[in-house]
């Protein structure tokens, strides 16, 4: 017998019905639920089981106990609040905005709540004896370990109810904080690999060496890979596409953090090195390809849940930085973000503002795609060999829209190219030679210069990238 779904409003609805089309639902349209409403699942729960399934937040919590104590009897389903998180913006929060993996093991595991009123099956005293209220970290615990039980995360206050609505036992809650606790004295006994000891171990074991075509530089100092995965916002709701891992400094941070990890090396030589470092990792695929000659789509749709948050988080190698990232933005891939460690002077090529000398034709592409800024600065003194240069962590957030909006976007691109090609000269020589007797005459580009209202004695460097947008569309 299906059941009947509960939800809040229409997004929920057809977020259901992507995964089961044939679902019926009844919508509270918030939490001021009506008489009507009431009514619809009175009656449903006579012939259907009722799942009541709302939002991981206080309107939903309302919604449940007003349906619980109106029509006892329904079961509910729950879905954590950081898999409730709309991937673009932590701020929004729905059933609507979470993946397919996560609304199906909700849905696998419904409760039904006992309207029975009493002590807590888990006295506060014990829950303080184990260091689920009262410590430094027992936010940190109760989150652990509620993870561990598929129960939800909630505050101290809730932690007990959560328990008991669950009817997780005392020897039950034990064991899941023993478990919890094992695992991180387990993940604690491996050494971090960005250090220069073990990263020298590993390479000594291996009779590596650095090959300087492939712009290999391996990180010795873990402090930069608790910041860069910090500013890129990886958490475990997200699946994270790294470019390079190495002998897996990044790649085994990223693994302790993330969701998924799909990990692209070109050199052969470090896979058995990888076989090693990765060992204990089980959320970690190494692919042997050069991401250039990738079909990135259907790589992403065979490894992750494209309703998922997706970053791509790497240390790229000097020498192809532009070319990787060009292909992600104009590939269109559902990448949400990127973190990339790069020369610092690539970064700030990406990240300038007119008028500037790092402002350039790549200023444009860059932020035309994305909201670009630079996390942090990291040292040459912290890599093994060291590089030449200092080196920057750019960070790109996806935009929903490009920052203009152009008429051909090909065209567009191609004039800002033109534009740059001798930066010393003005708008108009460099465009000439780019667009008289190739479609256009003096007077044809003259005209659409003025009709974008820009003096064609300027040099490229400061027009901004609306300037361009309205001289593209003029021409």
């Amino acid at each position: 017998m299906n059941p009947v779904i509960v939800v809040e409003g229409r997004d929920d609805t057809r977020r259901l019905r992507e995964i089961y089309p044939d679902i019926e639902t009844i919508e509270t349209n918030g939490s001021a639920i009506d008489e009507e409403t009431i009514a619809l699942i009175q009656k449903a729960l006579q012939t259907r089981e009722v799942i009541v399934f709302t939002d991981p937040d206080y309107p939903g919590t309302r919604i449940r106990n007003i349906i619980q104590e109106r029509v006892p009897g329904v079961k509910h389903a729950f879905i954590e609040r950081e898999e409730a998180v709309r991937k673009d913006n932590h701020k929004s929060l729905g059933v609507e905005h979470a993946s397919t993996e996560a609304i199906q093991r909700a849905l696998e595991s419904v409760h039904e709540i006992s309207t029975e009123t009493g002590e807590p099956v888990i006295s506060q005293a014990t829950l303080m004896a184990l260091g689920f209220i009262g410590r430094p970290d027992s936010a940190t615990r109760r989150q652990k370990v509620a993870d561990f039980l598929k129960i939800g995360h909630t505050n101290g206050k809730q932690f007990s109810k959560r328990l008991q609505l669950f009817g997780i036992t005392e020897e039950q809650l034990r064991a899941a904080l023993e478990a919890v606790l094992e695992n991180e004295e387990k993940m604690n006994e491996i050494k971090d690999i960005a250090t220069p000891k073990r990263t020298r171990e590993i390479m000594e074991r291996h009779g590596l060496t650095v090959k300087k075509s492939l712009g290999q530089n391996f990180l010795i100092e873990p402090n930069i890979l608790t910041r860069m995965l910090e500013v890129a916002g990886v958490d475990k709701t997200t699946n994270v596409i790294e470019i390079g891992p190495g002998i897996g400094a990044l790649t085994e941070r990223l693994a302790r953090e993330a969701k998924q990890v799909l990990a692209f090396e070109i050199d052969g030589r470090l896979l058995p090195v990888l076989d090693e470092t990765l060992a204990p990792y089980d959320n970690v695929t190494v692919v042997h390809r050069d991401i250039l000659d990738v079909d990135l789509e259907q790589v992403i749709g065979e490894h992750f849940d494209i309703n998922e948050p997706l970053l791509v988080v790497a240390n790229l190698p000097y020498y192809i930085t532009t070319p990787i990232i060009m292909n992600l933005l104009e590939s269109k891939l559902p990448i949400d973000g990127f973190a990339m460690m790069m020369q610092k002077e690539v970064a700030q090529r990406m990240t300038a503002e007119p008028n500037s000398k790092a402002y350039g034709s790549l200023t444009i592409a860059i932020q035309y795609f994305c909201e670009a800024s630079i996390g942090f600065i990291v040292p040459k003194t912290v890599f093994n060999p060291a590089p030449n240069v200092d080196s920057a962590i750019l960070v790109l957030k996806r935009r929903e829209n490009p920052l203009v909006e152009v008429k051909d976007e090909a065209k567009f691109f191609a004039l800002v190219k033109n534009s740059f090609v001798q930066r010393r000269k003005t708008l108009w020589n460099n465009l000439a030679k780019a667009y008289v007797g190739n479609g256009h005459t003096k007077e044809s580009l003259a005209a659409a210069l003025e009709a974008a209202g820009i003096d064609p004695s300027r040099r490229a460097e400061t027009l901004t990238i609306e300037e361009f947008a309205r001289l593209s569309d003029a021409l």
